[in-house]
């Protein structure tokens, strides 16, 4: 209910889709649910943890699609 199928053209019949790299955006924002205000009141709850993070960036380089063919099969037959 929530996808935003505008982006698909459904009259074409030529048109072979490839799900692994198909990206289908819901209509929320790109940052929900993280735009949205916080009520204190219901803010911690003990399904959750509060914890200080550090993200970092390796330079490293890694071909992911050759990974991925490997365990993915390619043109499968969804009929």
């Amino acid at each position: 209910d929530n996808v935003d199928l505008t982006i698909l053209d459904t009259n074409r019949k030529d048109l072979l889709l490839d799900f692994r790299s198909t990206v289908l955006l819901d209509k929320m924002p790109l940052g929900f649910p993280f735009d949205r205000t916080i009520d204190y009141t219901k803010f911690f709850t003990p399904n959750m943890k509060f914890v200080d993070v550090v993200i970092f960036h390796k330079k490293q380089v890694c071909d992911m699609k050759t990974r991925w063919d490997r365990w993915v099969l390619k043109n499968y037959n969804m009929v």
